[in-house]
């Protein structure tokens, strides 16, 4: 009996292990079906174009929120995000143009770039440093989601990172002191998770496509 119950124990374990390495194949991009691979990074690129559409709509209204409130004698409210709200128009009017611009190669490099331009809006902006991460966070996460590699979403988010700890140091902010400390690690930890989630359920999606074609055709 012990040995029927170590076998049938080191069964189960062997099992655990081969779908955590299945789970993390997905999140970490690694296919081994080429034409799976090559139909998630087109669908990865159809949904950046997306995403970048509604960032426009995000950026105009933006842009003339502002407009409208200086027309009308108000203040401008939050003029240190007028810059990512130009940056984030711009990109996207620029892939509406140019929507040969974005295919699986330059996937990539569109991501690292436009990061690096939403990061450089923040540079010499007066936003608390802690606003500056809930919106680079969030902005990085949407767009890390779509990334081909999960080394270039780690390279961007390290940047960040680093970027929102000098904005806080300058600023006199410790993050993770007091009452803090439990919203931050939770502004933190639920978008990577949900990260995490999406980048499978997309490996999920162009698995099961492929294999109704599959199917299609043997039928």
């Amino acid at each position: 009996l012990d040995s029927s119950e170590g076998k049938t124990c080191r069964q189960k374990l062997a099992l655990l292990r081969q779908r955590l390495r299945e789970y993390w194949r997905a999140v970490l991009g690694r296919r081994l079906d080429k034409r799976t691979a090559e139909e998630q990074d087109w669908m990865r690129c159809r949904l950046t174009c997306r995403v970048w559409t509604a960032f426009i709509g995000f950026g105009l209204s933006r842009i003339l929120s502002q407009q409208l409130r200086v027309l009308f004698g108000g203040e401008r409210q939050y003029p240190e995000i007028d810059a990512t709200a130009i940056v984030m128009a711009t990109a996207g009017f620029l892939l509406q143009l140019m929507p040969t611009l974005l295919n699986p190669r330059s996937l990539d490099p569109w991501y690292i770039v436009t990061s690096l331009l939403l990061n450089l809006t923040f540079v010499r902006s007066e936003i608390d440093a802690r606003e500056a991460f809930i919106l680079l966070h969030g902005l990085q996460t949407i767009v890390a989601t779509l990334a081909k590699r999960t080394r270039c979403s780690i390279f961007c988010a390290g940047l960040t990172s680093a970027q929102i700890l000098w904005m806080s140091q300058e600023q006199g902010i410790q993050f993770l002191e007091g009452e803090q400390q439990g919203p931050i690690l939770l502004i933190f930890l639920i978008p990577i998770v949900l990260m995490c989630s999406l980048r499978r359920l997309l490996h999920e999606n162009a698995v099961l496509k492929m294999d109704l074609q599959r199917r299609t055709v043997e039928l």
